[in-house]
């Protein structure tokens, strides 16, 4: 009975500690650093930022993960602000994105019980832009789906690099908002930009279908 009571009181408490005194101020620091350090590749030679926006594409997800992206996404939103667009950290997102709703497709297909489960993740992703039950139900879900979310991460954002991609400033991504946040400059930016997001949606579909591996339990 002492125990229901002190051991949820001791859990906060100890955390608060650690969370406050160890994680808060690392994942800052974490934070500006890796800002600092792809805000600068994203104004870099050629080589340098496709190489830099290929990594960090293929790291997104995990950065969300551990919330690592939000100065990253500031930096961005305040560098775009005076033009109207930006071309590494934003278009990037969006990429990460579709390739999150086209996992949560292919395990729709791929899986032989409970298909309506993914099927669901895929609609509130690619319809109303959610992403973390995709990114939580599928993609996470085994080391092959890992290694397939990394890989078209990876391809993605070096299509976006080779071809200069440009994104507006964003928010919730979805088939809605594609267009408008590829609506930068040429036609040329939005009819590849929107070719892309949509490519490496069905690219990740497919890898799952073909390469990930999953426990339905």
């Amino acid at each position: 009975m002492i125990a229901s009571l002190i051991v949820p009181i001791l859990n906060v408490m100890i955390m608060a500690i650690v969370m406050f005194v160890f994680c808060a101020p690392l994942g800052s620091y974490l934070s500006q650093l890796l800002s600092d350090f792809f805000m600068y590749c994203a104004n870099a030679a050629a080589p340098i930022r496709i190489i830099a926006l290929t990594i960090y594409t293929a790291l997104n997800p995990f950065m969300i993960l551990f919330g690592l992206h939000v100065t990253t996404y500031v930096a961005a939103v305040t560098a775009a602000a005076p033009i109207g667009f930006e071309a590494f950290v934003l278009p990037a997102g969006v990429i990460t994105s579709f390739i999150i709703y086209g996992m949560a497709l292919g395990a729709a297909f791929k899986f032989k019980k409970n298909k309506d489960i993914p099927m669901g993740y895929f609609v509130s992703g690619f319809v109303a832009g959610i992403t973390e039950p995709s990114l939580y139900g599928v993609c996470l879900k085994s080391k092959t789906s890992i290694m397939v979310l990394v890989i078209c991460n990876a391809i993605g954002g070096l299509l976006l690099a080779v071809f200069n991609i440009k994104c507006a400033l964003m928010a919730s991504v979805n088939i809605l908002s594609v267009v408008p946040y590829f609506s930068v400059g040429s036609t040329f930016n939005v009819v590849a930009g929107t070719i892309i997001a949509l490519g490496c949606c069905l690219m990740a579909a497919l890898g799952v279908n073909f390469f990930a591996k999953f426990d339905e339990q």
